[in-house]
């Protein structure tokens, strides 16, 4: 809502270490921070925004599993390793490669959208 945004920044929110994990068929991903918006001062604060290809609303709040598809066990695995930094466990912040979108794209009907080009079988790197 208006509210909300205004409070915590919507898109432009200025916390540190922040991870937005966002599922490609997830409906709320439109108004999420994903890598198509995420900005270099948010990134400089340790925040990261990841999209999982072909995945719906918390699927990724399950246990890791060999039966997951492989984008979703790297970022189950991405998000475990964030985890444990953001604790104190390492002084770096960790970097992966994360298959971000997928072979679709992202769908925004609130914001304009502003994809990088990336294709399915691409990888990105997410810090």
């Amino acid at each position: 809502t208006g509210w909300t945004n205004t409070l915590n920044g919507g898109y432009h929110i200025t916390a540190s270490k922040v991870l937005f994990v966002n599922g490609q068929i997830d409906p709320y991903h439109s108004v999420s921070v994903t890598p198509s918006v995420i900005t270099p001062a948010q990134k400089a604060l340790g925040t990261v925004a990841m999209m999982i290809p072909n995945a719906s609303h918390c699927a990724d709040m399950a246990y890791l599993s060999d039966t997951d598809p492989a984008p979703m066990q790297t970022a189950k695995r991405y998000i475990m390793k964030y985890v444990a930094w953001v604790l104190g466990n390492g002084t770096d912040q960790p970097a992966v490669d994360v298959e971000l979108l997928g072979s679709g794209s992202e769908h925004h009907h609130l914001r304009r959208d502003l994809h990088h080009g990336e294709r399915k079988g691409s990888r990105t790197e997410v810090v």
